[in-house]
């Protein structure tokens, strides 16, 4: 089991991509702090599920997290899709539960009000 570690960048000032490139089953995803920093977040979710549920969530304190929020709901995805994050929590992780001979990608990206 590893513990994928989100990748950053800036791709333009004000703006930054988070990444988190093929977590499988054996795999857990690690928390950034962040987002906050960029309030205004959208979420791409993309890969082979095999059954998986992603779940997109924050938290205030780094240790208890909540589902966020999307336009659709809770922020919950079992096939490729995208939402709006609503919350602004500065801590963001996904989790993800039930799959096999899965690999995801979750990508988030935030822009500031700058």
């Amino acid at each position: 089991m590893a513990a994928i570690q989100g990748k950053s960048t800036f791709p333009e000032r004000g703006t930054l991509k988070m990444t988190w490139t093929s977590v499988t089953e054996a795999d857990t995803f690690t928390a950034s702090n962040e987002g906050s920093r960029y309030p205004d977040k959208t979420i791409q979710v993309s890969g082979t599920f095999g059954g998986a549920t992603v779940l997109i969530k924050g938290s205030n304190d780094g240790s208890t997290y909540f589902t966020c929020h999307g336009q659709t709901g809770l922020l919950s995805f079992t096939s490729d899709g995208g939402d709006v994050i609503i919350e602004n929590y500065p801590f963001l992780q996904a989790t993800h539960s039930g799959g096999t001979g899965e690999t995801v990608t979750v990508t988030i990206f935030g822009a500031s009000y700058v």
